[in-house]
């Protein structure tokens, strides 16, 4: 700048009129206006400089070349030399420097003077420019108490685009944990920096133990997050977290079922304030069932060998889940860092096994050992009602296993001792209002006499218009013995059945096999040895014995070649069983697709199940079949059981049934189908008014059909208002073995403290 102040004065030098160099101390220069000026830095100051130059006795000096200097501040001037005007007059404007750490300095100069009359000294003071940078000073990462000031103010620095301090306005946000933060100060969210532009805040912690936080502080002018700094915080609390029980304790519900009330517990600090954001942990044994997440969701399963874990954060100084109970005495416990441990208990009501029977009864063992039946035909219900949720039967023993047909039920001992009730076998007649009524002759539990038993078969139904009823008991020594309707040589006694229609007692079957599985249909009857031969016999006029060779009758078994079984069941007039290759065959009467081969044609040798599912547990019904995978998946084909329907679904091929929960067991009388989850709930599907849901569907019970399983009330107790079978029966999760998720929301019928916001107050 000055090498340009000097070609400048030279150049003046060489064309200027004025006076001589020696008569420049005749004049003098003086400051008009100005000086003084406070300006932004950067930027031209508001006034004009003005010098006047003068005689010695105050006459202006016209044509008088001044020259311009910053002497200090890096600032700027729109020309080095400026030459006075008629009144002697002489301007310029001038931009102060960047910085306001510099003095803003300069000097106007009479060309040629040679004392200090010919100079004057200008000078500004420096203003920072408008704020465009938030830089933090202190405060983050601090730790104090919930609802508590931080020991330290949240300080940041406002800087103008060239570095210099420079106060402005900024905004504080703050957010944490789905809560606004609160301010206190008088200008609200809103803070004006000092003059040297530092910002302070206090921040008071909200009811949040842990991490708190975003605190933003922004720019007024911009807010946008490049002109933001962020602050946290970590909240602790005053001693240990304490843990109380609100709810849920002591419930008694079905096993395998989300109990209703919710597990409830409140966290509180030594001082009693309710603590957000601690972790409380929920912690279930596989024997004690597993954790669920909402009520009246769908049944639960356990996954054996596996705890159950759940951690969720405290909300409003709640945490809470949801139980589904094992079976029997439950436990489970509550956790939280430094807090004594709560355990909750509950009651898990289950079966341990279920069967169906006639007249449209199903019946299961509970894990107390009593059995229950629910339906029609229950012993001690009235002959014209219907069992609506599961009740005690009286004058039985503690069954082992239970064994249901198309006429009666019977269960077995541990110790082999069978005892049946229902319909008689063979059927008893009897005279009512002058009418033969052999159908409805129940009787009463009585015991089978015979040598142990280890399993029951029992057919029956209505062919040819005639009733046909036969029961097979298969002894521990594996023995078959069976008695009861005869016309088609169900019993397989071997004799002819023309006048020998009915065999009294237990009776061995022809053949001298040992048999470790009995079935029975309408007029036939299956077995599977212990070697895995298959044999059949009684009535053959569909190939439901599965010989290849249709004949009216078989009095003695004979082998269904080429197939070596684990498991058999019988329909009406078809046959299926799960071969040891994990194949499932069917043979017999396919009119409704109970073969399961995609067609409707009648087989009399074994053909493979369609679709290739490998089944681990079969059961047919009267035209239709259903059977488990080994993850306890349900598929049935056939005609779907139907009572009162007017259009049966007919299927031809396994299909799965919709919305149902893994199942241990399956078995069906061909008008409900039931089963066991693994946690030992039961379930049933089929007529509505006999699956034993505790809901009564009258009047028009008849046209109530489930295609869905629907949980079974427990024994003794009818299912809560809303456990629909649209709601119970859904496809189950399985459940991790441990899960973190955030807590629960806060219902609004809960009376919890009044919320506590955080705030930020200005110092």
């Amino acid at each position: 700048m000055r090498t340009a102040v000097l070609v400048a004065l030279v150049v003046w030098a060489c064309s200027s009129t004025s006076a001589p160099h020696g008569a420049k101390s005749a004049i003098q220069l003086s400051i008009v206006s100005g000086n003084l000026q406070v300006g932004v830095v950067d930027s031209a100051l508001d006034s004009l400089l003005v010098v006047r130059v003068t005689t010695t006795s105050g006459q202006p000096v016209p044509g008088e070349a001044v020259a311009w200097t910053v002497t200090s501040g890096l600032g700027a001037l729109r020309a080095l030399v400026d030459t006075t005007d008629a009144s002697g007059l002489a301007s310029n404007k001038w931009t102060i420097g960047y910085t306001d750490s510099l003095p803003q300095v300069l000097t106007a100069q009479i060309v040629g003077a040679t004392d200090s009359s010919g100079t004057v000294t200008f000078r500004a003071r420096p203003r920072p420019g408008i704020p465009d940078t938030v830089v933090m000073v202190s405060g983050n990462n601090q730790s104090g108490e919930i609802g508590r000031p931080l020991a330290d103010s949240l300080v940041v620095q406002l800087y103008d685009r060239w570095g210099n301090p420079s106060p402005g306005d900024v905004v504080w946000q703050g957010t944490g944990d789905g809560d606004s933060l609160g301010y206190s100060d008088s200008a609200g969210s809103y803070a004006i920096s000092s003059s040297t532009g530092v910002a302070k805040a206090q921040w008071t912690l909200n009811m949040v133990a842990g991490p708190q936080g975003p605190v933003s502080t922004c720019l007024v002018r911009y807010q946008k997050p490049e002109y933001c700094v962020q602050f946290t915080a970590t909240a602790t609390i005053a001693g240990s977290p304490g843990l109380t029980k609100v709810s849920g304790d002591g419930q008694t519900f079905l096993a395998g079922l989300t109990m209703p009330n919710e597990l409830l517990v409140q966290v509180k600090d030594a001082d009693g304030t309710l603590l957000d954001n601690v972790p409380v942990t929920f912690h279930v044994s596989p024997a004690s069932g597993a954790l669920g997440e909402s009520p009246f969701i769908q049944l639960r399963y356990f996954i054996l060998g596996t705890d159950s874990v759940e951690t969720i954060s405290s909300t409003k100084g709640l945490a809470g889940t949801y139980w589904v109970p094992g079976i029997g005495s439950s436990t489970l416990t509550v956790t939280s860092p430094g807090a004594a441990p709560l355990t909750f208990t509950a009651t898990g009501l289950a079966f341990s096994g279920t069967a169906v029977s006639s007249g449209l009864s199903n019946c299961g063992i509970a894990t107390s050992g009593g059995t229950y039946c629910w339906g029609a035909s229950v012993p001690g219900q009235n002959a014209n009602s219907f069992a609506l949720s599961p009740v005690a039967i009286s004058g039985v023993p503690a069954f082992q296993q239970l064994f249901g047909g198309q006429q009666s039920m019977c269960g077995v001992t541990a110790a082999g001792v069978a005892s049946c009730w229902g319909y008689s076998v063979p059927l008893a007649s009897c005279t009512a209002n002058g009418l033969t009524c052999p159908n409805y002759v129940l009787t009463p539990p009585s015991t089978i006499s015979s040598p142990p038993v280890a399993q029951i078969a029992q057919g029956g139904g209505v062919t040819q218009g005639s009733e046909m009823a036969h029961r097979c008991l298969l002894t521990t020594s594996g023995v078959a013995l069976c008695y009861g309707q005869n016309e088609y040589g169900q019993v397989g006694d071997s004799m002819p059945t023309a006048g020998d229609t009915v065999v009294t007692t237990p009776t061995p079957v022809a053949g001298q096999h040992t048999f470790s599985a009995l079935t029975a249909g309408t007029a036939h009857t299956c077995g599977v040895t212990t070697t895995g031969a298959v044999y059949c016999w009684g009535a053959d006029s569909t190939g439901q014995l599965g010989d290849g060779s249709p004949a009216r009758t078989q009095t003695s078994p004979v082998l269904v070649a080429g197939l070596s079984a684990v498991a058999i069941a019988a329909g009406a007039l078809h046959t299926c069983a799960i071969a040891t290759s994990g194949t499932t065959y069917c043979w017999g009467s396919n009119d409704s697709g109970q073969v399961g081969d995609g067609t409707n044609t009648n087989r009399s040798t074994p053909v493979a199940v369609a679709g290739g599912i490998r089944f681990t547990a079969i059961a047919a019904g009267g035209n239709y079949t259903c059977a488990l995978t080994a993850q306890g998946a349900a598929y049935c084909w056939g005609g779907v059981p139907y009572y009162y329907q007017k259009s049966p679904t007919i299927v031809t091929v396994p299909t799965a049934v919709g919305n149902t929960v893994p199942l241990a067991t399956i078995s069906t009388d061909g008008v409900n189908i039931c089963g066991l989850t693994v946690g030992g709930s039961a379930v049933c599907w089929g007529q509505s008014y006999t699956v034993g849901d505790a809901i009564d569907y009258s009047p028009s019970a008849e046209e109530w059909w489930f295609t869905q399983p629907v949980a079974v009330a427990p024994p003794g107790y009818a299912l809560p208002t809303g456990y629909l079978e649209n709601q119970v029966a859904s496809v189950a999760r399985k459940f991790a073995p441990t899960r973190t998720r955030s807590a629960p929301a806060v219902r609004s019928n809960r009376s919890v403290r009044p919320k506590t916001r955080s705030s930020i107050t200005r110092d």
